[in-house]
């Protein structure tokens, strides 16, 4: 097996710093069984996403790897689940040998609330250690922060807490490592002990979204290599699939696109780094809030290849990182679209846990349609019954929860079909928005170009930002008119920040928009 320089320098690291707490000392090893490696210049983050789709006892799941160390999680004996942030001295387990060992031990300088540290001082390694009962599917997000000052190098990490919708700060180490910044960075599957390996069950996971900033400015990480080949052990994959990467310790049956020369290539696609990340090194509070809200029109997941295919819709979802989704078109266990419920389907596949599903009215044994899906817990939710024309609509109003104080509401529409009728559906939601809330945004399908009766409805108490030259928004293949919006209420503290028609011409007939606000000091 032909390591990498980089997949040595980590198999090292594994060798010297245990994972579980029986395995103090370097007699018990973690081999890793499949890993890729991201180029990159020095880095001040990394930010990375992890499913874990099969997993065994003495398995560990790293997101976010670095020179001196790795984050990720673990299972344990007897099931038990652990989030871990492994920081090292140095990958040459020769180095307690000698006196230098002694001015290079990892420090912790701060340790987050429930967080274990354990340090194995003959190494100058220390695992900080969090207990957290993640299940296979589970979207993990994790980003590791690294400064300089002088020769020493601060180490930052941080995973977030799905359940109660915030980051915890694992803690942050400090290490004399003659002033550099996040390099050699991977990520990788690993077992230990090296013995039982060949009789342990198979595992797998997906490397998804992985970010690096460089210079002030994030970059996404499309393009890695396998550090041996593309079989990182007897029976192990490394490959793209679903516009991420994927580590398996065994083949199977499915077609996969196996990448065999070593080098690794997301598919070209938009996409946008996290908003939500938290303030580096454990310092202050956060700043100005930003949201990301995503409008989608898809068309109950069926392309322009006349395909149904929920995964790709999440894809693209996945790919730019909103923190909220407007959905329009869905099925809710229809027959055309295989009679499953869209809303929690993409949910589960996106990670985006709040959904709220808004019926038109009966189809095909089913309903149809709009939906939302949100990061943050929903407030209250409100399927507002809008005039009639040919089909019956509504407009999916909901509360999103910010914080114990704050929340913005959001309205999801999807206007039909003659110019007069939406100007009645229009009228109506505007009669049901007007109040003392103003921090509100309707975004969705209006059907209707951007000097037309219904926009104009909208101008005089609603910013309708410019989406600048590619403004088109249907028909995805070849984009002729512009008939989705975002508009947000201009008595809000919140204010525009971006907003982007993304090209995406198979996965529906329209294209998504995002919509981004920063709220106003």
């Amino acid at each position: 097996m032909k390591l990498s320089l980089a997949t040595l320098g980590w198999l090292l690291v594994f060798c010297i710093t245990g994972f579980a707490p029986t395995l103090i000392g370097a007699q018990t090893k973690v081999t890793p069984l499949a890993g890729i490696d991201f180029k990159s210049a020095p880095a001040s983050a990394f930010y990375g996403e992890l499913t874990v789709r099969e997993s065994s006892a003495n398995s560990s799941y790293a997101a976010c790897g670095f020179g001196h160390g790795w984050l990720g999680v673990q299972e344990l004996e007897g099931g038990k689940k652990t989030v871990v942030f492994s920081v090292s001295a140095t990958p040459n387990s020769k180095l307690s040998e000698s006196a230098a060992a002694r001015d290079s031990q990892v420090k912790v300088v701060t340790l987050g609330r429930g967080v274990r540290e354990r340090s194995l001082a003959d190494h100058g390694a220390t695992e900080l250690s969090y207990d957290l009962e993640w299940a296979i599917g589970d979207p993990l997000r994790f980003i590791v922060y690294s400064e300089t000052k002088d020769t020493e190098t601060l180490y930052a990490a941080y995973c977030y807490l799905m359940k109660e919708n915030r980051w915890l700060h694992l803690g942050t180490c400090s290490l004399n490592s003659g002033g550099k910044l996040l390099s050699g960075l991977h990520s990788f599957i690993g077992a230990m002990p090296v013995d039982e390996i060949a009789r342990q069950p198979q595992r797998s996971c997906d490397v998804e979204s992985p970010w690096i900033l460089v210079q002030g400015k994030w970059e996404p990480a499309v393009i890695a290599k396998t550090g041996t080949n593309a079989k990182t052990a007897e029976g192990s994959l490394v490959g793209v699939e679903g516009g991420r990467f994927f580590l398996r310790t065994k083949p199977n049956s499915e077609a996969i696109d196996v990448i065999e020369d070593s080098k690794l290539r997301l598919p070209k696609a938009e996409r946008k780094p996290p908003l939500d990340l938290p303030v580096p090194m454990g310092g202050g509070e956060l700043g100005r809030r930003s949201f990301r809200i995503l409008a989608y029109n898809i068309k109950h997941g069926r392309g322009n290849d006349n395909q149904v295919d929920l995964k790709r819709t999440a894809e693209v979802i996945r790919r730019l990182h909103p923190d909220f989704v407007a959905l329009q078109e869905v099925d809710q266990q229809v027959q055309r679209s295989g009679g499953i419920d869209q809303a929690r389907e993409l949910a589960s596949l996106t990670g985006l846990q709040y959904h709220a599903f808004g019926s038109f009215f009966d189809y095909q044994g089913g309903q149809y349609g709009m939906a939302v899906l949100s990061r943050n817990p929903l407030g209250e939710v409100k399927n507002l019954r809008l005039p009639a024309g040919s089909e019956p609509r509504t407009s999916l109003v909901v509360d999103v929860k910010l914080d114990a104080k704050r929340q913005l509401r959001i309205a999801d529409v999807h206007f039909y079909r003659t110019e007069q009728e939406r100007l009645a559906q229009a009228r109506r939601l505007l009669e049901f928005l007007d109040g003392e809330q103003q921090d509100i945004a309707i975004v969705g399908d209006f059907n209707s170009k951007p000097q037309s009766p219904v926009i104009d409805l909208f101008q005089s108490d609603w910013e309708i930002p410019d989406k600048g030259p590619d403004h088109f928004t249907f028909r995805s293949d070849r984009p002729d008119v512009e008939i989705d919006y975002a508009l947000l209420h201009k008595g809000s503290r919140w204010s525009v920040s971006e907003i982007d028609v993304i090209e995406e011409p198979v996965v529906s007939d329209h294209r998504p928009l995002v919509f981004e606000i920063v709220e106003d000091r």
